[in-house]
């Protein structure tokens, strides 16, 4: 047994093979750096599978690169169909006992597959999660890690607790997730912020959940990114997911209604309503507004009024309708 009185994995180290699941679109400048710190891992036993989600760049050809020099490595083509679906590719053709996911402009600790490996075996769980840094240059990305130096293992509601009150991140790339669990449930096609609609569905099935304080992925901050621009309608979705989530979780466990932070969790669940009713009317107010300026002032004009484009709105994005709109700044604006 291990230090924790847990019986120790009979699968050996070769027997446990993790599958890394990368999708790549139009990132040419950083898809190498990526790729690069997942060959390199100090363990080996891992797949490597970069889904060029129709890349109208160089990646899909960077990608090929690394797949005829390594046979760890594989290389899927497809056409645009966005993260969600580079994912579940990914998840259709992984052979790894554990997934995990990456995004295509970050770097991964050289040491994150043997720790992850290392802690596997003292302490079987169906998830384990680890700590990220971000960075914007991969200098900043200090690889120091070298064993293990906290752990601690919950089960599924203290996880989705954790969840809720923002002590663990949304995201799905900062840990690896039995496949057998992972593959039941896919990622939302046609979402942003899909991460929001899967994390909490795949803790929900995990009996134990392990965490370590490793910082063991580097997330890259973009200018541009979903998450670093101003406000868009694609974070009504990340809105949308949240109240999901939260609802099924105290659905599914009602027990958290006894929890002392159970205030904190139905406050989360207003608040996302409130934001999500708000967003709601806005963007029909704004639709509504759209319409009847649109015969005064370009598309493109509007849109930067209020920094979004409504997805109504971009079917009368066409070059007849700018041709016959007449500007006049003087009367009109």
């Amino acid at each position: 047994m291990d230090t924790n009185g847990i019986m120790n994995s009979k699968i050996k180290d070769s027997d446990i093979k993790i599958s890394f699941i990368v999708a790549v679109f139009n990132i040419e400048v950083f898809v190498s750096e990526c790729i690069e710190s997942l060959i390199h891992q100090t363990y080996r036993n891992i797949e490597i599978i970069l889904i060029d989600d129709g890349s109208t760049d160089n990646s899909g050809k960077i990608c090929d690169q690394y797949a005829s020099k390594d046979s760890r490595v594989r290389t899927i083509h497809q056409k645009n169909r966005g993260l969600s679906e580079a994912r579940n590719t990914g998840m259709r053709n992984a052979t790894g006992d554990y997934i995990g996911f990456v995004d295509g402009d970050d770097i991964v600790s050289l040491e994150c597959a043997r720790i992850a490996v290392e802690t596997l075996k003292r302490s079987p769980c169906d998830i384990l999660f680890w700590k990220y840094k971000q960075f914007i240059e991969a200098k900043q990305c200090y690889d120091n890690q070298t064993s293990v130096r906290d752990y601690r293992r919950v089960n599924s509601p203290k996880c989705l607790e954790e969840l809720l009150l923002h002590n663990l991140n949304e995201e799905v790339w900062n840990g690896i997730y039995k496949k057998t669990i992972a593959v039941t449930e896919k990622f939302p096609a046609k979402k942003q912020n899909e991460d929001v609609f899967w994390k909490y569905r795949v803790i929900l099935k995990a009996n134990d959940i392990g965490f370590i304080s490793d910082q063991l992925y580097f997330y890259r901050i973009r200018p541009g990114s979903i998450t670093q621009s101003p406000f868009s309608w694609k974070r009504f979705d990340s809105l949308e997911g949240r109240y999901i989530r939260t609802k099924n979780i105290i659905e599914n466990y009602p027990e958290l209604k006894a929890n002392q932070n159970f205030s904190e969790l139905s406050e989360e669940l207003r608040n996302t309503e409130n934001k999500i009713s708000f967003s709601r009317q806005f963007y029909n107010d704004s639709v509504t507004m759209y319409n009847q300026k649109l015969q005064l002032f370009p598309s493109n004009i509007i849109a930067g009024m209020f920094n979004f484009q409504p997805r109504e709105l971009f079917a009368v994005e066409n070059a007849e309708v700018r041709k016959n709109v007449k500007v006049d700044f003087g009367k009109n604006a």
